[in-house]
């Protein structure tokens, strides 16, 4: 039996079956006797929860061990970067770093592949001349190529085009020749006519 005002007149919002919590009571009860079946659940979890961190374990081991190797040749890669001798940089190159918005690391960068591309100018200047040589060659394949696929293409709408026209024409004589008979036809059943 309701108990409370709200659920007698059906307006109750903490019991929306208006029978104060009596069936609500009865389902928790029910669920407290299927928690048998909850704990093989939980049981099978834990398993494998426990499964896992001993994994997580054992491969934090070898993790660890990955890691130390990898920070001993970053650190062993540092010490011979900052060994290494810098080239010091001119007056000029000095004052365009000071007005260069760019940042120094930036600037140092430019400033080395300029060195070395002038390097390799006075090196390879023999080896530029038979590369701007293969170049050519390339570039003019290639236009070589594309003029015949350009004209390939035309041939083939040409050929579409001429064969469309051909069959519009061939379709065209068709219709007149049926017209030309119709027109015999017609004249002489009306020459027969007149004749009878």
């Amino acid at each position: 039996m309701s108990k409370c005002q709200a659920c007698l007149e059906r307006l109750c919002r903490r019991h929306p079956l208006f029978d104060h919590g009596e069936r609500e009571r009865s389902i928790k009860a029910k669920a407290g006797l299927a928690s048998g079946a909850n704990d093989d659940y939980n049981q099978r979890v834990k398993a494998q929860i426990a499964r896992l961190e001993a994994e997580k374990a054992h491969n934090s081991d070898a993790d660890e061990e990955e890691n130390a190797l990898y920070r001993a040749r970053m650190d062993l890669e540092r010490e011979r970067a900052s060994k290494k001798k810098q080239r010091k940089l001119s007056p000029e190159e000095e004052a365009l770093a000071r007005n260069s918005s760019l940042n120094p690391a930036t600037m140092r960068m430019l400033m080395e592949n300029s060195d070395n591309e002038g390097e390799e100018d006075e090196d390879d200047e023999s080896d530029s001349d038979t590369e701007s040589e293969d170049e050519r060659r390339r570039r003019k394949e290639k236009k070589r190529k594309r003029k015949e696929k350009k004209e390939r293409k035309r041939e083939k709408k040409d050929k579409t085009h001429n064969k469309d026209k051909k069959e519009k024409k061939e379709k065209k004589e068709k219709k007149e020749k049926k017209e030309k008979k119709r027109h015999r036809h017609r004249d002489s059943s009306s020459s027969d006519e007149e004749s009878k």
